[in-house]
Formats: structure tokens, sequence, C-alpha cells
């Protein structure tokens, strides 16, 4: 890892960044920095992805930190988590810079307890439209995974919210 600010740490790899914070994740877990970590998981009928609070670090395989699509706001998903108060857990919950915006405001109104949270994010690209993805979520996978791939933070696919957003960037919160 290289030392880019107070803000942030850039991991180099050759390995696909959902791979490399795939494995961040098990290793956090694994030394006992994170007790579980919420992220996207697609769901079984492979149309979408939900939020998935994974405690199980063989699960991890199995989720998608950069999800292509956001069929909700991770800000709510963590609103749901925190409802009721900190829980015993240390949490980690990796999203997108608009999601980080979104749960630093529901805080301000104590909608979220970020007591035992670590709110962790990455340079967006954007996400797809839904109705583009859920029409052939093969195709969709395939257009993100270039996207991702090829540092393409221009995609003329994303969604048109996506394509104005100036703060995709950490530097940029």
């Amino acid at each position: 890892m290289n030392k880019t600010s107070n803000k942030g740490v850039i991991i180099n790899s050759d390995d696909d960044v959902r791979v490399v914070l795939r494995n961040f994740f098990g290793q956090a877990m694994e030394k006992q920095t994170f007790d579980a970590v919420l992220m996207p998981m697609k769901v079984p009928s492979g149309d979408s992805y939900a939020w998935i609070l994974i405690k199980d670090r063989d699960f991890l395989s199995d989720a998608n930190p950069i999800a292509p699509i956001m069929p909700i706001n991770a800000a709510v998903a963590l609103k749901k988590l925190t409802r009721k108060g900190s829980g015993k857990l240390n949490i980690a919950v990796v999203m997108r810079p608009c999601e980080i915006r979104a749960a630093i405001e529901l805080t301000k109104l104590n909608q979220i307890n970020l007591d035992k949270i670590t709110l962790l994010s990455y340079d967006c690209a954007g996400a797809l439209p839904m109705q583009d993805y859920i029409a052939d979520p093969a195709k969709n996978e395939k257009i993100f995974n270039e996207i991702i791939s090829d540092d393409i933070w221009n995609s003329k696919d994303v969604k048109p919210v996506c394509k104005i957003c100036d703060k995709f960037a950490l530097c940029n919160l």
C-alpha cells in the first residue's frame, strides 16, 4: 500500500480490484479488525444485488464490493442495520462516495449510529441503470467489468446522475 494523504491509501495489485478488496476484508476479519463486513452480494436469481452483513469469511468470495448497480443506497441498508443503536460487532461498510455522503447526512439526523461502524470507499466509476441491468445481467456485468478494469471514468453506459457526479473520488469528499 502507498499512502497518498491523510484521507486514504492506494492499494497496488495486478488482481481485479474486487478480488483485492475481498482479500483485504478477509484479512481484516481474520485479524479481528472487523467482526463483519456489509457489502453487496448477487441475489440467487442473478438479476440484482442485496446488501449482506457477512460474518463468515468464507462468504466473502460470493460478495461484490463494487456492484454494477445500486438497487438501494447503502446508507439505507446501514440505517436499517443500526436503527436500534450500536451493536456488539465492529462492522466495515463498503460504499460508493455518494452513499457515504448520504450516510453522513443520516447520521446528522440521528438515523444512523456510527459508533462501531467503519465506512470505506473507493474512486467510483458509476453504476449502471437498474432497468438495463435487469434486462440482460450477463451482458451488463461484462460492460461494468470493462469499465472497472479499463479505468473508464466517463462511460456512456452508467446512470445519468453518475455521469454528472464530480465527487466520485474520496479526495473530493
